[in-house]
């Protein structure tokens, strides 16, 4: 068993949504590549998604996807920002990123281009230094010279600085030439193919090297054809400019000279309504629930019963990714041998497990024993049972339920049936001794927290 989700095994380049696309983002997708193959303008393109939303699956996915596409002759090429933060100048590292993705090419560009990654570290101690080079240096060293010097000194000063600005300005342009070259201009200089670059995991790197790294997509690839496609969560970009720039900075204002527009990534878990009936379609939440659940190696029986909550829930909201995970993660902490107990206690702790996220101050009340059957029927929408006496309906999922919760708090609203079924209600007949075991039950589960991001 595991308590972390494993990623799930994406061949960069040739997978595409087919095999990875339980959230239904498939058509996101096909949106994203539409819009990078028609615009010739270089764009910056921020993914905006929480942490744990699922990103990188996307963007891995989209990849493959994206060279799918019928007439394709794009270049894509993934960056892991996050693994390549130990570096100083990111420049360095996404040069050579491009050229792996060409080193067999033999073609011009492809020779203009490893050109370019044989110098990139000078490139990088000259260009970058122009690139962020302001007019305050300009007037300041300059103007000092002016001041404190002969007006000999002065024109050789002056004459030094603008020949090292120069040699900056022709190394960028360097750069940019051989960026154009990917991109295979025709002779109207239109690109015929997109060199696009996915950064991702930018959120996660050092707030110095990330936001160097936005300067240098700025000053060094904005160039026609050349797109940026940025895995990021906002908010925390955001966090990052303040760190740098002061608590007291727009951070979005900042953000927005380095990004020309934003998707919003749906942190939600569609339902797959397709045309088949709504009884017989099984919706996305259940399904990446399950199937996580599997790849986890989860108690079976327990994570069936949590599977089976949410599917009461189906239809009043929905679940975000990092919500599943969430439960699926408390599901691997509960305590040993709950598969071993009697039914009732089975689904009143995976009741419980739900419960303990949805409602915090619900599940303390469970602690304590001052817990109403009521307030469980609304809080986990397990329907409105007091008025259901048909056979067909006792014999549902929710009447079980029902049932179940009523072993341990309210005895009284058992069905006859499940009174006469010891196996159903184990041996605990006195409803003190219940209560008891379900506060105990209730602080079981709580001993363990995994530490949640505020995003």
């Amino acid at each position: 068993m595991h308590i972390h989700i494993p990623e799930p095994e994406i061949r960069l380049y040739e997978d595409g949504f087919d095999a990875h696309d339980l959230l239904n983002r498939e058509k996101d997708g096909e949106r994203l590549s539409e819009l990078v193959g028609r615009i010739d303008d270089p764009l910056v393109i921020a993914l905006d998604g929480a942490w744990g939303s699922g990103k990188t699956v996307f963007l891995k996915c989209w990849v493959g996807e994206h060279l799918k596409r019928e007439g394709n002759t794009d270049l894509p090429v993934y960056f892991d920002a996050f693994r390549h933060d130990y570096m100083d100048d990111p420049l360095i590292s996404l040069v050579g990123a491009i050229g792996e993705r060409i080193e067999k090419d033999e073609s011009k560009a492809a020779k203009a281009w490893k050109v370019v990654r044989k110098n990139a570290p000078s490139l990088a101690r000259i260009g970058l230094a122009m690139a962020t080079y302001g007019a305050t240096e300009v007037a300041g060293k300059v103007g000092d010279a002016l001041i404190n010097a002969t007006s000999k000194e002065s024109e050789k000063a002056i004459d030094a600085f603008w020949a090292r600005e120069q040699g900056r300005r022709a190394a960028m342009q360097e750069f940019r030439n051989a960026l154009t070259t990917l991109t295979e201009p025709d002779e109207q200089g239109t690109p015929t193919r997109k060199l696009i670059i996915i950064i991702d995991e930018l959120d996660r790197c050092r707030p110095d090297y990330a936001l160097s790294l936005l300067e240098v997509i700025k000053h060094f690839f904005s160039v026609p054809g050349v797109h940026f496609v940025l895995g990021v969560n906002k908010a925390a970009l955001e966090d990052m400019v303040r760190v740098r720039y002061g608590s007291g900075t727009r951070a979005g204002t900042y953000l927005e000279k380095f990004i020309s527009l934003e998707i919003r990534l749906p942190d939600i878990i569609i339902s797959d309504l397709g045309l088949i009936p709504d009884h017989m379609n099984i919706p996305v939440a259940q399904k990446l629930f399950r199937e996580l659940a599997g790849n986890m190696e989860l108690p079976a029986k327990l994570t069936e019963h949590v599977s089976n909550y949410l599917s009461f829930r189906e239809g009043r909201e929905a679940y975000n990714l990092r919500f599943a995970k969430s439960l699926l993660r408390d599901i691997a902490l509960a305590p040993a041998g709950f598969e071993d107990k009697y039914p009732a206690f089975q689904i009143v702790a995976a009741g419980l497990i739900l419960l303990r996220r949805l409602d915090r101050q619900l599940f303390l009340r469970a602690q304590k024993g001052t817990l109403e059957l009521n307030d469980v029927d609304k809080a986990l929408a397990i329907s409105n049972v007091s008025d259901l006496t048909s056979s067909d309906i006792k014999e549902s999922i929710n009447w079980q339920v029902h049932q179940a919760w009523a072993v341990f708090l309210n005895p009284d609203l058992l069905d006859e049936a499940k009174k006469r079924n010891m196996n159903f209600s184990g041996h605990f007949r006195d409803v003190s001794h219940r209560r008891a075991s379900l506060r105990e039950l209730a602080h079981d589960l709580d001993r363990f927290h995994f530490p949640e991001a505020s995003s």
